[in-house]
């Protein structure tokens, strides 16, 4: 409400629509289930670890997002 200017193209449509969303959950879905299935494979000892490694990963997943 404060900068009107900054959410023009929001409004126009066209950075975030029901595409854009669709594929940003679908991106979301896959890197999660990466996540989880190397975690199984390569630390499948205890729930601890697993739990441990793939919040590592999904903050490391989540940084290459923002540099890209």
């Amino acid at each position: 409400m404060r900068y009107p200017p900054l959410y023009k193209t929001l409004q126009k449509g066209r950075s975030l629509n029901f595409k854009t969303f669709a594929i940003w959950i679908w991106k979301s879905i896959y890197q999660g289930s990466v996540i989880i299935m190397f975690a199984l494979m390569f630390f499948n000892d205890s729930h601890t670890n697993i739990v441990t490694i793939t919040f590592t990963a999904l903050i490391f997943i989540e940084l290459l997002n923002v540099y890209t």
